[in-house]
């Protein structure tokens, strides 16, 4: 079995503060939308290591000066086939040249982890482990999970809920907005 438990706990062992200006630089944004206001955040705390912006790049010229008034590290990202862009978010440079060294070579597994899900979470998704697809119940799943595997969707769930739970720590503006549109979009 693996040791799941560790792995886990020992990522939500220490919260991390965001400087205020950067904090109410981001909360206030009108550019980002919620959701990519809360995969900001995971990937500030340490939660997640690259994140995506602006899928199909409607918006890039706004999008691109937020992110360089925030000074996070960011480069246009693209798939061949179907044809889509996007930017592409790092935790930092190195975090993100990985991902564009790599490219098409990144497996699963890599991009599980760098998206900041559970070892097992990504193992169920690729069908290494038994998958299970859980119906998102609460605020938690519904922001922050995918494919939950079928032996460790317990697990799981209370990583997400403790992950959420610091995103609330971080910024409660943000987890208010999150709440309002939860709420709207979970009848």
């Amino acid at each position: 079995m693996l040791p799941i438990k560790i792995h886990l706990n020992a990522s939500l062992k220490q919260h991390r503060i965001l400087p205020k200006d950067f904090q109410k630089k981001l909360e206030n944004s009108s550019i980002f939308s919620i959701c990519e206001k809360i995969n900001l955040i995971s990937l500030l705390i340490n939660k997640k290591w690259v994140t995506e912006l602006d899928i199909g790049l409607s918006n890039k010229d706004a999008y691109v000066k937020e992110l360089d008034n925030l000074s996070l590290p960011w480069r246009v990202n693209h798939y061949k086939s179907p044809p889509t862009s996007w930017i592409q978010v790092g935790a930092n440079q190195a975090v993100l040249d990985y991902v564009f060294e790599r490219g098409s070579d990144l497996s699963e597994l890599e991009a599980g982890v760098l998206y900041g899900y559970p070892i097992t979470h990504a193992l169920g998704f690729m069908g290494i482990i038994d998958d299970f697809v859980k119906p998102k119940k609460n605020i938690a799943e519904f922001y922050l999970s995918g494919v939950f595997s079928a032996e460790f969707k317990d697990d799981e769930s209370q990583y997400f809920d403790a992950v959420w739970a610091e995103i609330c720590q971080t910024s409660p503006k943000v987890a208010k907005q999150a709440l309002e549109h939860f709420k709207k979009t979970v009848k």
